[in-house]
């Protein structure tokens, strides 16, 4: 499995971070329903919390226990990410096969 070590800047990490939170609730779920064993109709606070070129990480609440889940790009969309200006397109692709 082909992963990275790249981290992004805080300062881009916190804007994708917060623009998802914010706008994109709906992609966050369909996130966790197609990429995850998870239960998503029982999930509560979802949250993405972190991203890096190895993926992102979500953070929610299951009957009041608090939980995350780390997806990988590498299982979603072939690969780990080689710069921050991959991240929407990435991003993007990943709404697209969650909702096939």
């Amino acid at each position: 499995m082909e992963q990275s070590t790249l981290r992004f800047d805080a300062e881009s990490v916190k804007g994708i971070v917060d623009h998802m939170n914010e706008d994109h609730s709906e992609a966050l779920h369909l996130y966790i329903k197609a990429f995850t064993d998870i239960e998503s109709a029982c999930i509560e606070n979802l949250q993405m919390t972190d991203i890096d070129a190895d993926g992102i990480t979500l953070a929610y609440s299951v009957e009041g226990e608090k939980n995350q889940s780390r997806i990988l790009f590498v299982d979603t969309i072939g690969k780990p990410l080689t710069a921050v200006a991959g991240v929407r397109g990435a991003l993007v692709a990943m709404v697209r096969i969650a909702r096939r």
